[in-house]
């Protein structure tokens, strides 16, 4: 019966080597090096792999859809984006089972932990990095919407949060007006979510899921965890950006409507991503807690760019 890592035994280095030297696998002999981050699994680097220990039974399941995934993705996809997308191989030789996939070599880009050894921030690249970056995210999801397929993940989120059974539109318009003083009224955005335009998509392309180098003018890098994909609306994979900045959102949107025979309404994934925000602030006030950084952030940032604020 297989196990799975707690957060006691996540940390005993020792034990981790273990597991992977019971693997027969050469490459995964070293000493592992605790990744942060991962709400999912608990992430290692060894050697030139990175390897995820999936936390649940749930997870594990995801990571081997991944498998099946990345043979999909090398199979289906130009040869300019093979390299750029993990390769992931699942291992279950032992009782604790385990993913891994090579580095692809640079940081994250998550907005909310700053500028560090793993991270950069957006607001940091340059003018035309910022363009070549959007360009590039807006060619590459085209040519992932190309594939043809029937994957289906049922463990995917559907970021439509107007379909869930508690959903309140007067609460999201409220809470939305509160936090920004007035200046969001969802009623001037409010529009309809395509949910039946459905195509191959990432389904997660946030900031710590693309790899970049700030030392290159073409940035990107890489694409990271596929664990959400499958067959899901279009738009899905437009909202992840606004948790970088709405910028960077509406530059994708516009560069992919350039070489794209389907066309991103700007103004329907302006109401998918303030939907979310208004659903998960006013919920935290239901509950009593204290409203979250990350809500906060998307949204100050939503407005900054909306009025051209710095």
């Amino acid at each position: 019966m297989l196990k799975y890592l707690t957060q006691e035994n996540a940390d005993d280095i020792e034990f981790i080597k273990n597991i992977l030297s019971k693997s027969n696998l050469s490459y995964l002999n070293g000493k592992p090096i605790r990744l942060v981050g991962g709400s999912k699994s608990f992430a290692y680097q060894v050697n030139d792999y990175v390897v995820r220990f999936p936390k649940a039974e749930i997870i594990w399941q995801s990571q081997q859809l991944e498998v099946k995934i990345s043979e999909l993705l090398q199979a289906k996809l130009p040869d300019k984006w093979k390299n750029k997308v993990t390769n992931v191989v699942c291992c279950s030789t032992s009782e604790y089972p385990f993913a891994y996939h090579k580095i692809i070599k640079g940081k994250i880009c998550d907005n909310i932990r700053g500028e560090t050894s793993y991270n950069t921030c957006y607001d940091n690249l340059s003018e035309s990095q910022k363009k070549l970056l959007a360009q590039d995210i807006a060619e590459f999801l085209v040519s992932l919407h190309s594939i043809p397929t029937e994957i289906t993940n049922p463990m995917a989120e559907n970021w439509n949060f107007t379909s869930k059974p508690d959903f309140n539109y007067e609460l999201c318009k409220s809470v939305l007006l509160k936090y920004s003083d007035n200046k969001i009224n969802i009623d001037d955005f409010k529009c309809n979510i395509a949910n039946d335009d459905l195509v191959f998509a990432h389904n997660d392309m946030s900031g710590s899921n693309i790899v970049l180098d700030e030392q290159q003018d073409n940035v990107l890098q890489g694409i990271l965890d596929f664990g959400n994909a499958g067959i899901m609306p279009r738009i899905n994979d437009f909202f992840p950006y606004y948790k970088i900045n709405r910028h960077l959102a509406r530059h994708i949107i516009s560069a992919y409507n350039e070489i794209s025979s389907i066309k991103i309404n700007q103004s329907s994934a302006d109401y998918t991503v303030l939907v979310y925000l208004g659903y998960i602030m006013y919920n935290q006030e239901k509950q009593g807690k204290t409203m979250s950084s990350f809500a906060l952030m998307i949204l100050n940032n939503f407005m900054c760019d909306l009025y051209g604020d710095n």
